[in-house]
Order: C-alpha cells, then sequence, then structure tokens
C-alpha cells in the first residue's frame, strides 16, 4: 500500500471525510508544485509563458504608438514642431498640466536627452512611446488631466495624443532649436 493511501486511510480514521481531504491535497499539490518550481523543473514551461506575456505586452504597446501616430494630426498643426490645436489647449491647461510640465521641463530634457534622438521626429517618437508607458507616471500626475477629458467625453486614445503633441511642442525645440 503506497504512503500517501495510507495517510488519507489514517485520516479517514480519524473522521476526515474526503471533502475534508481534498484541500489539504490540493495545498500538498500546489506547495509541491511551487517547490518544484523552484528546483527548476517547470522553468521551460514558465519561461514560455513570461516569454508570451512579454510579445503580448509588446504587440499591445507597439499597436498604441502606431495608433497614436496616425492621429496626431487631429490633435496638433503641421509645423517643426508640430503644435496644439488651439481647441485642445483647455485639456492641458484646465488641469494644470502644463504647470506640471514646466516644473518638470529639466527632467523631461534629460530624459529626452538619453533617449538620443538624432531628428525632431525620432524625438516625437520617443515621445510618443514615453506618453503610453507607465514611466510617464515618473515626471507627471495624469490623473485630474484624464479626469478632466473623461468629463469633456474623451478617451485615453484623445489623452495620449493631446498630451504628445503638447511634449512635441515643449521639448522639442528646446532639444533641436530653430529645427536642427
Amino acid at each position: 500500500m503506497p504512503f500517501s493511501t495510507e495517510i488519507i486511510g489514517l485520516l479517514q480514521y480519524l473522521g476526515v471525510s474526503a471533502d475534508k481531504i481534498a484541500p489539504f491535497l490540493i495545498f500538498g499539490f500546489l506547495l509541491n508544485l511551487s517547490f518544484s518550481k523552484r528546483l527548476g523543473i517547470f522553468s521551460k514551461e514558465i519561461n514560455k509563458i513570461a516569454n508570451a506575456i512579454v510579445e503580448i505586452q509588446t504587440v499591445l504597446r507597439n499597436n498604441l504608438k502606431v495608433t497614436l501616430q496616425q492621429n496626431i494630426n487631429q490633435y496638433g498643426i503641421s509645423g517643426s514642431p508640430i503644435v496644439l490645436k488651439s481647441e485642445f489647449r483647455s485639456f492641458i491647461t484646465k488641469p494644470k498640466l502644463d504647470q506640471q510640465v514646466d516644473e518638470k521641463i529639466d527632467e523631461l530634457i534629460e530624459w529626452l536627452k538619453k533617449q538620443n534622438p538624432k531628428t525632431g521626429i525620432d524625438a516625437q517618437n520617443k515621445i510618443s512611446e514615453l506618453v503610453i508607458s507607465p514611466k510617464i507616471n515618473e515626471y507627471l500626475d495624469l490623473t485630474k488631466y484624464k479626469q478632466y477629458l473623461y468629463t469633456k467625453g474623451k478617451t485615453s486614445r484623445d489623452a495620449y495624443g493631446i498630451l504628445a503633441v503638447y511634449l512635441f511642442e515643449i521639448l522639442i525645440p528646446i532639444l533641436f532649436p530653430s529645427g536642427k
């Protein structure tokens, strides 16, 4: 008789029914699984899952970046740099996001310099990536901004697009004065 059967028999003898044993068995299995993971038995499967999650995140982020780039003209006026259309300026000024940007301008410029853009378009791409990434929260608190846009019937796509164009307008001329 296997050892586990003996344990189950002993538990039943002590009055522990099968429905009471199941949670302990599941807990034991999960504990064993956790221990096995630490030993690397399931490392290939775990790595495959982790890689799939990274790929999914990358695809979603790239799709958002492409969508953002396609909609830039909706929010900005073509030029060097692209500037925010006047009808969208209140979305930046009412929640005082412009003041936050002014306060963090040196940090934002330093971040952009570290991205090493060679052209204004490179800078636009880097700013777009920043705006859709969680890293933007290290520089700006977007809570009031997003809430204000929400009350005006705007979407997250609008929030990213308006912010990106505003940052183009503010940061790119500092990094590339006179279109250099």
